[in-house]
């Protein structure tokens, strides 16, 4: 037993001693780059249409709806948006033309540009930024039955 004791102790000893030749006795260090490029940029995430609906022409009622456009862009990017296209609808049969403007404001008095002439406005972060059309086909057009329609082009500029 003393020398099972002893066999394990002189293991023992030696596993230390292996063990304490295997530190390490110095470092070196060197710097090591991280990098990376932001660039500005803008994406849609969703354009809603102005459907007008059912547009009477008898009526002295200018008919009012609604549609937005969703993008979201880079923090501190500028931007622009503008609706590019002409502001008629055309007719699916007859050549009438039905008249409409889109309005960037509730009261409906500052025209959406058709171009990047208006104002730019800055993202204060990345989280999507949502705009409102405000859209009219004013009262009494003389227009006849028909479907009318005009794709335009929603543009964010930056």
């Amino acid at each position: 037993m003393k020398k099972r004791l002893i066999i394990l102790a002189v293991l023992a000893a030696i596993g230390i001693l292996a063990m304490s030749s295997v530190s390490m006795a110095a470092t070196k260090t060197n710097n090591l780059q991280v990098t990376a490029a932001v660039q500005a940029n803008c994406n849609f995430i969703s354009v809603t249409d102005v459907a007008f609906g059912d547009y009477d022409p008898t009526s002295a009622t200018d008919l009012d709806v609604n549609g937005d456009m969703t993008f979201r862009c880079t923090k501190n990017t500028a931007y622009k948006t503008y609706l590019v296209g002409t502001r008629q609808m055309v007719g699916a049969v007859n050549a009438d033309n039905l008249d409409f403007e889109l309005y960037s404001d509730a009261g409906r008095t500052t025209v959406y540009p058709i171009d990047n002439s208006g104002g730019s406005s800055n993202a204060p972060d990345n989280s999507p930024i949502t705009l409102t059309i405000y859209g009219r086909v004013t009262a009494l057009q003389d227009v006849s039955v028909d479907t009318y329609s005009r794709t335009l082009t929603a543009t964010v500029e930056y």
